[in-house]
């Protein structure tokens, strides 16, 4: 089993479903059709558990960075919406 360090340091059991709710998010708020998010996800959460099934650990920052760049060459506007969020997230905490 794949553990995932979080940025605070701790460390919890790699998930591939929070990787499939986050991209069904982006996607939705992206205007993806739906019949495209499920395709999408399925895709990238796919190739995210075969990267964490090969590693014994891996920071969640690398799974976020390896996500993000898949989804650039599949379905851009995914991976946009996902950064605006973050920049949205961000400037909240600020």
């Amino acid at each position: 089993m794949t553990d995932v360090i979080k940025r605070d340091g701790k460390k919890e059991a790699f998930d591939a479903n929070k990787i499939r709710k986050a991209i069904e998010a982006a996607a939705k708020e992206a205007g993806v059709a739906q019949d495209r998010i499920v395709e999408v996800a399925k895709s990238v959460t796919e190739e995210m558990a075969e990267i964490a099934k090969e590693k014994g650990e891996i920071k969640a920052e690398r799974i976020r960075q390896d996500v993000l760049n898949t989804l650039d060459g599949l379905e851009p506007a995914i991976s946009e919406a996902w950064r605006a969020y973050d920049r949205t997230k961000k400037s909240r905490q600020d």
